[in-house]
C-alpha cells in the first residue's frame, strides 16, 4: 500500500533523471520510481510524511553507494586470509546495522514514520563504516602502518 501510493505520487512527476547520476539509478532500482529527480526529492524533506521517508532513503542510498566504494577500494588492497576476514566482517556489520536500527526504531514500529526513522539510523551507521574503511584503506596503502 505505501509503495503504491509512492509510486503515484512520483508517476506524475514528468522530469527524467540524469543518466550518470548513480543515486538517482539505484534510487529508481529500489523504490521502483523511475521518473523523480533528486531536486524533487530533496524538495519533500521538511513535507508529507511520505516524501520526508523517500528523502531519507535517497540520502541512505547515497551513503550505502559511498560505503560499496570503500569496501571495494579495500579489498582491492587485501588478499587471502584479510580479503576473507573483510568479506566476513562486512556481511556481520551489515546485519548489525540493520538490527540495531530495527531496535533504535521499535518506538515508531508500526508507524508511518518508522521507514523514515529507519532509513535515517542506516544512514548515520553507514556513514561512521565509511570512515572506519577508510582507515583500514589508508593502513592497507602503507602496508600495515596505521597513522594514529
Amino acid at each position: 500500500m505505501k509503495i503504491s501510493l509512492c509510486l503515484l505520487l512520483f508517476l506524475t512527476i514528468q522530469s527524467a533523471f540524469a543518466g550518470d547520476d548513480r543515486v538517482l539509478k539505484e534510487f529508481a532500482r529500489r523504490t521502483g520510481i523511475k521518473h523523480a529527480t533528486e531536486e524533487k526529492i530533496l524538495q519533500g524533506c521538511d513535507g508529507a510524511q511520505i516524501s520526508m521517508t523517500l528523502c531519507a532513503e535517497y540520502h541512505f542510498i547515497e551513503q550505502d553507494l559511498k560505503l560499496n566504494d570503500e569496501y571495494h577500494e579495500l579489498q582491492r588492497n587485501l588478499d587471502g586470509r584479510d580479503l576473507n576476514k573483510l568479506i566476513a566482517a562486512q556481511r556481520a556489520w551489515i546485519s548489525f546495522r540493520d538490527l540495531d536500527c530495527d531496535f533504535s526504531t521499535s518506538d515508531v514500529e508500526g508507524g508511518s514514520m518508522e521507514p523514515m526513522m529507519s532509513m535515517r539510523c542506516k544512514q548515520e551507521l553507514t556513514k561512521a563504516r565509511i570512515a572506519q574503511l577508510k582507515k583500514h584503506i589508508a593502513c592497507t596503502a602503507i602496508h600495515g602502518e596505521c597513522p594514529p
